[in-house]
């Protein structure tokens, strides 16, 4: 098995379970703990991996609140500052840049419409920006997971 073949099959066993200890991953390789360990070095080195996370169970995340909130930026303002001031809101998943009427797209989750509420307003309170647009989730159709 080349070193590449070795680091995509480990990063398939991380994706889905980013706990397995160091000695299931070799075993489940079949290859020496020291060969796990200095391949998860080298991609965490490149950037490859950059972090292990937690994953909620589906119970859970069918339980969470979430919204689309798209932004406009007020002229005087940059997007860089606004973008800061939303890495600071815990409630805040992801930011894209979009093209179209608006300039970002906030992924806004949280544990009830009390909390989701209270990150709306913050969002909206941040300096340099001009208007929101939200759109409640009601239901995930597909998607979110790796589609086999």
């Amino acid at each position: 098995m080349t070193k590449q073949d070795l680091d995509i099959q480990l990063l398939r066993i991380l994706e889905s379970d980013g706990r397995a200890s160091i000695s299931a991953l070799a075993s489940r390789l079949r290859v020496s703990r020291s060969t796990v360990r200095s391949r998860m070095e080298k991609l965490e080195e490149e950037g490859t991996i950059q972090g292990y996370t937690v994953r909620y169970s589906d119970g859970r995340e069918r339980k969470r609140v979430r919204a689309h909130v798209m932004l406009n930026i007020d002229t005087a303002a940059t997007s860089v500052s606004v973008e800061r001031s939303l890495r600071k809101l815990m409630e805040v998943r992801t930011l894209h840049s979009i093209a179209g009427d608006f300039d970002l797209l906030a992924v806004v989750e949280a544990d009830n419409t009390t909390i989701l509420d209270s990150a709306l307003d913050a969002v909206r309170d941040i300096d340099g920006v001009a208007r929101t647009h939200t759109v409640i989730i009601l239901a995930t159709r597909f998607g979110g997971k790796s589609r086999s």
